[in-house]
């Protein structure tokens, strides 16, 4: 073979590894965010479901979650085009948002079944969602570029670890930082403002979600009303 075959070769080999990292997905169980490498169009970012080529930049994303997808990208900066949303007695349910936080952001279903028109017609660079419509998974990717990360394995237990791994998909790393050092300073505020008043006392935590009280163990102390 000569030196001309060769360099041919060569080139036509690199030009389909190019190629190649844009296709959306490759099967497979990858740790999320475990690694993401650069090109010059794309990241490449592995997730529950394999990895995905994500643009370096995006500009219209879509955000499957209302809480724990569309809340961390709002933090960031960054106002999704189109998300789906959960209801609670018919209304709409945004969790710890407004409506008026909300407001322009196109709604394309539930978050455990979007509307894959709506979602099209949108024409997204990017869908973000929760493993809970991985069902949907082949025709999300079919459409734009799509990472779901796995609630049960990776957002419950760390908020933080939660928002800098979106942040990593999305390219805004130096924003997640600000966001959380904005919470540690709310936090000291809040430790001084309270001081040595609550030595010796107990404490009992419990919020209040879709119509019921729970306790941080996920244990219902009031029923539903």
């Amino acid at each position: 073979m000569n030196r001309s075959l060769k360099f041919f070769l060569l080139v036509a080999f690199v030009l389909l590894a190019i190629a190649s990292c844009q296709n959306l997905l490759i099967k497979g169980s990858q740790p999320l965010i475990e690694q993401s490498t650069i090109f010059s169009e794309c990241r490449v970012v592995r997730h529950q479901l394999g990895q995905t080529c994500v643009p370096v930049e995006p500009k219209r994303i879509v955000a499957l979650d209302p809480i724990y997808i569309l809340d961390p990208l709002l933090s960031l900066g960054i106002n999704p085009v189109g998300t789906a949303v959960d209801y609670w007695r018919g209304k709409r349910y945004w969790g710890g948002l407004s409506p008026d936080e909300a407001e322009g952001i196109e709604v394309i279903g539930q978050s455990y079944q979007p509307s894959l028109e709506k979602l099209l017609a949108l024409k997204p660079d990017l869908i973000l969602g929760l493993t809970d419509v991985e069902q949907y998974y082949p025709q999300l990717s079919a459409i734009a570029p799509t990472v779901l990360l796995d609630y049960y394995k990776e957002v419950q237990f760390s908020f933080k670890k939660h928002l800098r791994a979106i942040a990593q998909i999305v390219g805004r790393e130096a924003n997640a930082e600000e966001v959380l050092a904005r919470y540690q300073q709310r936090i000291e505020t809040l430790k001084a403002q309270i001081g040595n008043r609550l030595e010796g006392k107990e404490i009992s935590v419990i919020y209040y979600s879709n119509g019921t009280f729970w306790t941080p163990g996920h244990q219902a102390v009031f029923f539903k009303f």
